[in-house]
């Protein structure tokens, strides 16, 4: 079976600047809702995935415990944009309200971690035995990819796979992608890594051990035990997640186009009636055993 696990928060961030003017009749904001379901059509026809997978971030942070500078950036920027805060509202709206009456049950939240580590949770669990596409632009994800693991990028439209991650970065093992965002950092989560060490230099050193002369340090092995738990996915104590893809109602989601107003998408009701219709497989899924990674060269 092939399933499409989406990366939730990036969908909304997608719709807040592209749509998140859009009201209702009466002025309520609905562009971030609209936008959403917008990608989502666009997403399921283009990864052939109907059972779906929704992994959202927590406001609260386990690796900020580890870390206090851990995405500290980002924080900034929000200030920059105060409108993010009443998108915020329509995000909460979509995974407490909207999905689940819907009947979209796969719709992770876990207190203390991001939607990434969901992701890769699921990927743990679920990939020996089921086709994974991971809908996201996040790189971070990389260390994901294998035979039963691709990669959807939503802002460019393509799909990404082991062979052409090892195609890019030199015949590197898509699992060793940790590895060089412990060693080398992650500026977007701001994670500082070993200063003057970037991709190629890692690649290098991970390839053929060479260019070693600022990892094998005792400032650069305790830069990287200290970056591994904050870019190593999913993080020590992700929740297990149980999957099931019960058959939904399509009657449900006209009513919720009406109240809504999304007129466009009721003009697509061959599309919706399809997604909404489609037969889930027999019971639950069973899991492997949970798996957790350490360093290791």
């Amino acid at each position: 079976m092939n399933m499409a696990v989406v990366d939730a928060n990036a969908l909304g961030y997608m719709a807040h600047y592209s749509t998140s003017q859009m009201n209702r009749s009466d002025g309520t904001p609905v562009g971030i809702i609209w936008g959403f379901f917008n990608q989502l059509k666009t997403i399921v026809e283009q990864t052939e995935c109907a059972h779906l997978v929704f992994a959202w971030d927590s406001q609260e942070s386990e690796r900020k415990k580890l870390f206090p500078q851990y995405k500290e950036g980002r924080a900034a920027k929000r200030e920059e944009d105060p409108t993010i805060y009443d998108s915020f509202f329509q995000f909460d709206e979509l995974y407490n309200d909207i999905l689940p009456r819907l009947g979209f049950v796969n719709n992770f939240k876990f207190p203390g971690f991001e939607g990434d580590d969901i992701m890769a949770q699921v990927c743990d669990q679920y990939a020996g035995e089921h086709k994974i596409t991971l809908v996201s632009n996040d790189q971070d994800l990389y260390q994901l990819l294998g035979r039963h693991v691709q990669m959807y990028k939503p802002t460019k439209g393509e799909m990404y796979t082991a062979s052409m991650f090892r195609n890019e970065f030199g015949g590197l093992c898509p699992a060793k992608w940790v590895h060089v965002k412990a060693i080398g950092g992650c500026s977007g989560d701001g994670v500082p890594g070993i200063r003057g060490v970037g991709v190629k230099t890692c690649i290098k050193y991970l390839m053929d051990n060479t260019n070693t002369a600022k990892i094998d340090t005792p400032e650069g092995k305790a830069i990287l035990k200290r970056n591994w738990p904050l870019v190593c996915l999913p993080f020590d104590g992700t929740p297990s997640v149980e999957l099931s893809f019960p058959k939904m109602n399509y009657q449900l989601w006209k009513e919720f186009c009406i109240e809504y107003e999304f007129q466009k998408f009721l003009k697509q009701a061959d599309f919706w009636k399809g997604l909404f219709a489609y037969e889930p497989p027999l019971g639950y899924f069973s899991a492997p055993k949970q798996k957790h990674r350490a360093w290791s060269r």
